[in-house]
């Protein structure tokens, strides 16, 4: 779980864990994917390269570590040659958006952007109508429970 800055980082490391190669810092690392993110008011990375790891398509190098709900399948796309090559886009894990409406710091383009641009497979989107913080109002708790109970046996 990650707000604002936090959650940038949050959907950045979201991606490196499913994709250790695309970075150095990674080498050596044994760490299985998160189950699921919960992203606050997040943005997109201004950094280029960075960016261009949520974007680009990347060979498969690996069957994927984390379990899949039955019906979720990666975002995979067959080479233009017609080989049996896969490549993989986007954050393949589940993940929740919560976006305030009325959000002057992280405005809700700028979370609907990363949203977009990164192609998350299978995002949950919860918006509100206050600012830039996480609601706890009654609907807000149970819009949070019920997606981590998803992922519970």
């Amino acid at each position: 779980m990650g707000f604002s800055q936090g959650a940038s980082m949050a959907s950045l490391l979201q991606l490196l864990l499913e994709r250790p190669h695309l970075s150095p810092i990674m080498n050596g690392i044994s760490h299985s994917p998160f189950k699921f993110s919960i992203i606050v008011s997040g943005f997109e990375p201004r950094d280029p390269q960075k960016l261009a790891w949520y974007t680009n398509s990347y060979p498969v190098l690996q069957p994927p570590v984390q379990e899949q709900q039955p019906d979720a399948q990666p975002d995979v796309e067959s080479s233009a040659n017609g080989q049996s090559s896969e490549f993989i886009h986007g954050v393949q894990g589940p993940s929740m958006h919560v976006i305030g409406r009325n959000d002057v710091i992280i405005t809700p383009e700028q979370s609907d952007i990363l949203l977009k641009h990164y192609s998350f497979k299978t995002p949950t989107v919860f918006y509100h109508d206050g600012g830039h913080y996480l609601p706890s109002n009654a609907a807000s708790r149970q819009a949070y429970k019920a997606f981590v109970q998803s992922f519970q046996p």
